[in-house]
């Protein structure tokens, strides 16, 4: 007796239903179906994308699924002509008609995928933090990116720690500094040096290679803003340690290492960052929003500011003579990221102080 099985398959969201056709003991028959049907599950859906945050990754993902649902559609347009010309048998217990039934009925379920993984690529347009340009930046994450000169107070009484000016010396002395990874070392030096300052108690960390995101919905689909940013400053949530997992609080900064030519599509890569942290903070509801940012290869600086209102300000491009110790420029430079690392440091403070305050209201 001929007997039409609902099969109900283990996948994601999407279409996940086939009809199956089976003869006699059911079990035989399912053996052979699930032979049929698990390379997909298997190659194609292994992972649900909503466990996926990051937008580059989410695209990556949609791609493979589509890759691997054209594969198994080509394996089974093969199968379906080897049972046609009957150069193969058809699985026990179906006849070669039921089998070219199920075949059908699978690539109709394929196409389905198909046509779904497809939608999900085109839904989004996506720009890693080195590939938008201004306006790109702009569009996402809306802030005003026309020119404003950025000219803050520099405290006269800031001076780097002791040892730092030794540690300078010896950077340029002993680190080879014609590429990225040596003019790493003079940037270090001065983010360390700050917010190791006593003033800071110890709360403030330096979080290096964070990966963020940022999207923004428009008529035509998704559009969005995605990178690793290569040094944030922020705190550790309760109880999370140097060698824990987990997401820093408190962000208000990123740095981020320029090449050694210094090319203007260094600059809008670190606006491009910290515009992406800006609208983080702002559809997460926060309070202040503002963010600061340098964009650094250690012999040239260049910072900026988006304030509350999302309007970003930039400085005018500073630079050391990496091979001595340039104590004005150096004073300059440092006293600038104080600035905003102190703006951080405060900003912390005020979120800590409106959380305890919410919580003693409670």
């Amino acid at each position: 007796m001929l007997q039409v099985l609902q099969l109900r398959l283990p996948f994601g969201s999407g279409p996940n239903s086939l009809k199956v056709f089976a003869r006699g003991d059911n079990s035989a028959v399912k053996q052979s179906i699930s032979r049929v049907c698990h390379p997909i599950s298997q190659r194609c859906f292994s992972v649900c994308p909503k466990v996926i945050d990051n937008a580059k990754a989410r695209h990556h993902f949609n791609v493979s699924q589509l890759q691997a649902v054209a594969l198994q559609i080509e394996v089974e347009t093969k199968e379906m002509f080897k049972l046609m010309s009957e150069t193969k048998r058809p699985p026990k217990g179906l006849t070669v008609h039921e089998a070219l039934v199920l075949r059908e009925e699978k690539m109709a379920y394929l196409k389905n995928w198909e046509e779904f993984w497809t939608n999900k690529i085109g839904e989004t347009e996506l720009k890693s933090f080195k590939e938008a340009d201004r306006k790109w930046t702009q569009r996402v994450t809306g802030i005003n990116i026309d020119y404003r000169h950025l000219d803050p107070y520099l405290p006269t009484g800031i001076h780097p720690l002791r040892g730092f000016q030794k540690q300078y010396i010896e950077a340029a002395n002993y680190v080879h500094m014609e590429n990225e990874g040596g003019r790493r070392f003079v940037l270090n030096l001065f983010l360390l040096d700050i917010v190791k300052r006593p003033e800071f108690n110890g709360r403030l960390k330096i979080f290096p290679n964070v990966l963020m995101d940022a999207a923004q919905s428009t008529n035509d689909g998704e559009i969005q803003l995605t990178g690793i940013v290569d040094y944030i400053i922020g705190s550790y949530p309760d109880g999370l340690e140097a060698f824990d997992v987990g997401a820093p609080e408190g962000i208000h900064f990123i740095a981020t290492e320029a090449s050694v030519k210094w090319r203007t599509e260094d600059f809008w890569r670190c606006v491009a960052e910290a515009a992406t942290l800006f609208k983080t903070k702002k559809d997460a509801g926060e309070t202040d929003c503002s963010v600061w940012g340098v964009a650094s290869n250690a012999k040239n600086w260049q910072f900026i500011h988006i304030d509350n209102c999302g309007l970003m300000w930039r400085s005018s491009e500073l630079s050391l003579n990496l091979g001595i110790f340039p104590k004005d420029e150096v004073t300059k430079i440092y006293r600038f990221l104080y600035v905003a690392v102190n703006s951080c440091f405060k900003a912390n403070c005020k979120r800590e102080d409106e959380k305890n305050n919410s919580a003693s209201e409670c």
